[in-house]
């Protein structure tokens, strides 16, 4: 079987690109013949790779540069003739409009916040819903995204199938961390969706009422001059966090798998965001990368993260605007051992990535044969 994906990249740094170099690996293991057309090549990865995409947010901003770009993809589809042409990127799928229907099946993958952004932009609107149209097979990471897209199209319905996100167990480790000093561990970008206000406040009632043997690490990406960053730092001034609250940036893979490794709880309040509530966590694949290594986690009671999370068993799903309820939750793990490390591992191995990848083969299968 030949399969065509188009995707950002293979680095596994974001969202997209880990879901896809995952479901690639376990794709190609099966014997599946896999190429890709992505914005930028992972030369560590031994798959065929044309980088001739943009960045996916420039075809939302710009949708006409699907007209320019599309000339290069014909001679890729001409060379490749693939059988399934399965885009793991939502802005992507604007490319299935120009494509003959004759050439392959169409899949897209839905995560989150891109699967109904496109419906409602104006510039976007009309392409959006001829995509969807054209789609043989719609995949969504959680129910809530497939909800979410049924709002604005209900005649989905039939073409929607739910195959939850899942991780990869290649470099899995159970750890039990002995640290003196606590660690809280937050990996994603620093912006207000990602709800970094509300844990600063729940660690400060955390700190006032029940421990101070604490520290909290942030990784990911944002900008010392960035106005919400600005306001973050000074909250943690005014609350007396400094010594306690580090951002840490971007790191290698390897530099926060070392972390992860150590951590004694993930937490992320990740929230709905936006005028019209389009931007939301499609899944929370974060939880599960934090379960795998035995951490126990801390998320949000609403959007597709309450699907990654069994509560009370691989962590506790909590509103993320009542810090006295995610302070105590923090209680509990940390000083209460409330939530077992071995039960977290045993929650992620339910969402393997092996798993979501012979799910997708079966999905290839029924529209092929």
């Amino acid at each position: 079987m030949k399969v065509l994906f188009f995707t950002n990249n293979l680095f596994g740094k974001d969202g997209w690109s880990r879901y896809s170099l995952d479901l690639i690996k376990v794709l190609r293991k099966e014997k599946l013949e896999v190429s890709c057309l992505l914005s930028s090549p992972n030369p560590e990865i031994k798959v065929k790779q044309y980088s001739i995409l943009r960045a996916p947010l420039h075809y939302l901003k710009f949708p006409g540069l699907i007209f320019l770009d599309f000339f290069k993809i014909t001679k890729i589809l001409k060379k490749e003739n693939p059988q399934i042409i399965h885009f793991l990127v939502e802005p992507y799928a604007l490319f299935s409009i120009l494509i003959p229907r004759k050439k392959a099946k169409f899949v897209l993958t839905i995560h989150g916040s891109y699967s109904i952004v496109p419906l409602l932009r104006l510039q976007t609107k009309f392409l959006a819903k001829k995509y969807y149209q054209k789609m043989d097979k719609i995949v969504s990471v959680s129910r809530y995204t497939k909800e979410r897209l049924l709002e604005l199209l209900p005649f989905l319905e039939g073409k929607i199938e739910v195959v939850k996100n899942g991780v990869d167990f290649s470099d899995a480790k159970l750890c039990f961390p002995k640290n003196e000093t606590k660690i809280i561990l937050f990996i994603g970008g620093i912006k207000p969706r990602k709800g970094i206000e509300e844990m600063i406040k729940a660690l400060k009632v955390y700190n006032e009422k029940f421990s101070k043997n604490f520290i909290f690490y942030l990784i990911g990406n944002f900008s010392e001059k960035d106005r919400y960053f600005q306001n973050l730092k000074k909250m943690i001034k005014n609350f007396g966090l400094s010594s306690k609250i580090k951002f840490l940036g971007v790191l290698e893979e390897k530099e926060k798998e070392e972390f992860l490794k150590k951590a004694d709880l993930f937490l992320m309040l990740s929230k709905i965001w936006g005028k019209n509530k389009e931007y939301f966590e499609g899944f929370g694949l974060v939880f599960l990368e934090a379960n795998k290594y035995g951490i126990p986690v801390i998320g949000p009671n609403e959007a597709g993260a309450k699907e990654a999370i069994k509560d009370g068993f691989s962590g506790w799903k909590v509103n993320v605007f009542n810090p006295e309820e995610v302070a105590e939750k923090i209680y509990l793990i940390l000083e209460k051992n409330a939530i077992k490390r071995e039960n977290c591992i045993l929650w992620a191995k339910r969402h393997s990535i092996e798993k979501v990848g012979l799910k997708m083969i079966e999905i290839y299968s029924g529209l092929l044969y």
